[in-house]
């Protein structure tokens, strides 16, 4: 891991860090292809990359942040092993990419002001490496394309701002918080189809016992009963009032309107 930190001005200072580890796990490859017994070791990577930074700016007992929060984590040539040839492998990849904007003051000698604003994605996905049909052959090995293709994107936004009221030992504490998230999906997964066979000597036929593929719409789980909600709002209202354990208490209100659509599960927005 690597940091960097400092004045860049005398009223701006940085804040850098990031850290990269790598795993490449062995695994064993025992098979019965038509061509004999394969024995075989297989290397599957894992990268791993973590990045932060945050500027800062501090003048006149008013504050402003810039924080930026990056994450990169890729498996490849995964699930493979025993039975499992290479070409069955499937690569997982997962990102994500965070700012965040924190602006905080005083309003008068006893009220504070912060206000935050926070955007955030995160797209995963998970691949075959091949896009040929899945060959199993129960007992001897499984070969072709894993038929694995799904990707996910959520995307999400946060407004807040909160407002402090000192007197004397008590502060009282309100604010309001709205936290759309929408969502883009897709799974297209055995849409290439899958092929089982009992027997090494039925797969060398060309006679499989059983060929399953999926139809339709790969941006909806036709599994899914329920349609995804496309818009709910939630914007809160925390109080706190007293610094000392003897007075504390603590409230809440929200309103959470909406707003459903089963024809599609792209573009969705939650909260």
């Amino acid at each position: 891991a690597d940091q960097l930190s400092g004045p860049i001005t005398r009223d701006v200072t940085l804040f850098a860090a990031g850290r990269f580890y790598t795993n490449n796990q062995g695994t064993v490859v025992q098979a019965v292809i038509p061509t004999g017994p394969l024995v075989e070791n297989f290397i599957a990577p894992e990268r791993n990359y973590y990045g932060f930074g945050r500027l800062d700016y501090d003048r006149h007992h008013r504050k402003f942040a810039v924080i930026y929060k990056y994450k990169y984590k890729s498996k490849r040539d995964q699930d493979v092993g025993a039975f499992n040839l290479p070409e069955s492998a499937t690569n997982f990849f997962n990102q994500e990419n965070e700012v965040t904007v924190v602006e905080s003051g005083p309003v008068s000698d006893q009220m504070v002001n912060e206000a935050r604003f926070r955007f955030k994605t995160q797209p995963q996905s998970a691949g075959s490496v091949t896009n040929t049909p899945a060959i199993i052959v129960h007992g001897f090995f499984t070969g072709g394309g894993s038929q694995v293709a799904q990707r996910t994107r959520e995307t999400s936004l946060t407004f807040e701002d909160i407002v402090s009221l000192s007197k004397g030992r008590h502060t009282l504490r309100v604010g309001g918080q709205v936290r759309p998230r929408y969502f883009d999906i897709f799974n297209g997964s055995n849409f290439g189809g899958t092929y089982d066979f009992s027997s090494l000597k039925d797969f060398e036929a060309g006679t499989p016992t059983l060929f399953t593929v999926n139809r339709g719409n790969p941006g909806r789980d036709p599994s899914s009963a329920q349609p995804l909600p496309l818009a709910r709002l939630a914007p809160r209202i925390p109080v706190r009032c007293g610094q000392s354990p003897q007075l504390c208490a603590t409230g809440g209100a929200g309103l959470r309107p909406w707003r459903k659509d089963g024809d599609s599960r792209r573009g969705g927005c939650l909260l």
